[in-house]
C-alpha cells in the first residue's frame, strides 16, 4: 500500500491493493482523508466520499481483488477503483446523468450520487472485471515552481 511520507509531501498518487472485505471501506476513508489533507486538494470531503461509494460498490459486487488509484493530473483529480468481479455494463457521463432511483428504493443511489459530484464518470466492465473512472476538476492545488 501507498501512503503518505513521514515528512508531510504526498506521493504522485495513492495506490492501495484492497481485499475486497467490507472493513476495508471505513480503512480507506481515513487513509485517504490523510493524504487529501497533506496534498491540500480542494473538495476533499466529496473525494472522499466518491472513493466510499465506488470502494463500496466493488466490495458488493466487484472480486475479492481491488485497487484504488487517486491521481493529480494538472489540477484535476483522477479516481480509478478497479476489481476482479464479473463486468458491468458501460456507462460513460453523456447529456443526461444516471437517474436516482424511487425516493422508495433502499438502494441504488452511490453510482448515481458519485455521477453529480464528478465532472466525468467512466464504467467500463468484463469477464476480467470492472473499473470505474472518476475526473474532479481544478480541485489540486498548483505547485509551486521547482526552485532550482
Amino acid at each position: 500500500m501507498s501512503d503518505v511520507s513521514d515528512d508531510g509531501v504526498p506521493p504522485a498518487a495513492l495506490v492501495v491493493d484492497l481485499d475486497g472485505r467490507p472493513f476495508e471501506v471505513p480503512r480507506v476513508r481515513n487513509l485517504v482523508r490523510t493524504w487529501l489533507t497533506q496534498a491540500g486538494v480542494q473538495r476533499s470531503e466529496d473525494v472522499v466520499l466518491v472513493v466510499s461509494e465506488l470502494v463500496a460498490n466493488a466490495v458488493e459486487h466487484g472480486g475479492p481483488t481491488i485497487r484504488l488509484a487517486l491521481t493529480p493530473v494538472a489540477r484535476d483529480l483522477l479516481v480509478e477503483v478497479a476489481d476482479d468481479g464479473g463486468g458491468t455494463a458501460p456507462h460513460v457521463r453523456g447529456g443526461s446523468p444516471r437517474r436516482m432511483p424511487a425516493p422508495t428504493a433502499t438502494r441504488g443511489r452511490g453510482l448515481a450520487l458519485v455521477d453529480r459530484l464528478v465532472d466525468a464518470l467512466e464504467v467500463t466492465g468484463g469477464p476480467a472485471g470492472t473499473r470505474v473512472r472518476a475526473r474532479l476538476a481544478g480541485v489540486v492545488p498548483p505547485r509551486p515552481p521547482d526552485p532550482r
